[in-house]
This record gives structure tokens, C-alpha cells and sequence, in this order.
């Protein structure tokens, strides 16, 4: 009875230290990327498209600022 209940808690803590060594390498790979030098876009890139104009019923260059989430 005691080994059977070591062993189930040995299976449970290797599943969790799995699920948090995953989350770890997740997060500092996040990281890495976020603080690269090529990673900072421009913002007149982020969107280069046309919208239509309700007002004038016109085409017109969308310039609009997209915020990081």
C-alpha cells in the first residue's frame, strides 16, 4: 500500500514539474524574442492597406495605430 502511493505520488509530481519546466521554457523563449533588436516594428508597417471613407465615400491610405496586446 505504501509503495503503491509513493509511486502514484512520484507520477503526479514528475507530471507537474513537466507542465512547469514547459511553461518556463515557453516564457523565457517569449522573452528572447520581445527583447531582440530586430523584433521592434515600425509602426507605419504594421498596416499598409486602404479603407473606405464613410464621410467623403472615398478610398483613403489606413493609417491607424495598432496597439501590442
Amino acid at each position: 500500500m505504501n509503495a503503491t502511493v509513493s509511486i502514484i505520488l512520484i507520477a503526479l509530481l514528475g507530471a507537474g514539474a513537466v507542465l512547469v519546466v514547459r511553461e518556463l521554457v515557453k516564457s523565457l523563449s517569449n522573452l528572447i524574442t520581445l527583447f531582440k533588436d530586430g523584433y521592434k516594428r515600425e509602426v507605419i508597417n504594421q498596416r499598409n492597406g486602404m479603407v473606405f471613407n464613410k464621410k467623403n465615400n472615398k478610398l483613403e491610405a489606413d493609417q491607424s495605430v495598432i496597439l501590442p496586446h
